[in-house]
C-alpha cells in the first residue's frame, strides 16, 4: 500500500493479469494493465529481457489482484536479466489497476514441494502480496529479497516453508502450520503466527 521502499520507484513498469493477460511480447504487451501479461515466471524470464531489464532504476512486476497467481514452473535466477541486481532489483507488488493503489493480490507456490527460484541472488522485493504455497516450500537458495507489507501463509505440507539465507521482512505476517523458518531471517515490525510446535 505504497510503502516508502518503493514510493519513489522511477524504473520500468510491467503488468500481470493472471485472467486477462497474455504471454506474448511486442506492441507494449506487459507495459499497461489493459496489456499485460499473464503470469510471473513469463514476465521475468521473457517479458522483461525482451524489453530489456533497466539495470539503472530496477524494473517493477504489478500483479492485478483480479486472480490469484500461480508460479507453476520454477523461476530461474541465474543468469538471467529479468531477475534484477543489488543496485536495481525487481519489485514484485499487488495492485488492484495502478502501482500503490491497495490492492493486494495472491502469488501462490504451485510447483508442488519445491521452491519457486533455483538457487541463485534473489535481487527481488516483494510487497503487497498474500503468499501461498501448494507445497512445502515458499523460497530456498540465494539470499537478498526483501518482503514488504506481506502475508505469508503455509498452506499445505511440513518442513521448511522459508528456507533461505538474509531475507529481511518488514510489516509482514507470517503463518505457518507444521512448517519451519529457517537461516539468517530478519523482521521489522512483523507478527508470526505459529499453529504447531515447530522450530523457527
Amino acid at each position: 500500500m505504497g510503502l516508502i521502499a518503493v514510493d519513489n520507484f522511477t524504473g520500468t513498469e510491467y503488468y500481470v493479469d493472471a485472467i486477462n493477460g497474455s504471454d506474448s511480447t511486442g506492441l507494449s504487451e506487459g507495459l499497461t494493465a489493459g496489456n499485460a501479461f499473464q503470469t510471473l515466471h513469463y514476465a521475468i524470464h521473457t517479458g522483461i529481457p525482451f524489453y530489456g531489464a533497466d539495470t539503472t532504476n530496477g524494473d517493477r512486476i504489478n500483479l492485478l489482484n483480479n486472480s490469484t497467481h500461480d508460479i507453476s514452473t520454477a523461476i530461474d535466477l541465474v543468469n538471467n536479466r529479468g531477475a534484477g541486481s543489488t543496485s536495481a532489483p525487481v519489485i514484485v507488488q499487488g495492485c488492484t489497476y495502478t502501482p500503490n493503489d491497495g490492492g493486494i493480490a495472491t502469488l501462490n507456490n504451485a510447483i508442488g514441494g519445491n521452491s519457486i527460484a533455483n538457487s541463485g541472488n534473489w535481487s527481488f522485493k516483494f510487497v503487497d502480496l498474500k503468499i501461498t504455497s501448494d507445497g512445502s516450500k515458499w523460497s530456498s537458495g540465494g539470499g537478498g529479497a526483501e518482503y514488504y507489507n506481506c502475508w505469508l501463509r503455509a498452506e499445505n505440507g511440513s518442513n521448511e516453508f522459508i528456507y533461505s539465507n538474509d531475507l529481511k521482512f518488514f510489516f509482514c505476517t507470517l503463518e505457518f502450520d507444521n512448517h519451519k523458518l529457517r537461516y539468517q531471517i530478519t523482521f521489522f515490525n512483523c507478527i508470526l503466527i505459529e499453529h504447531a510446535n515447530t522450530s523457527i
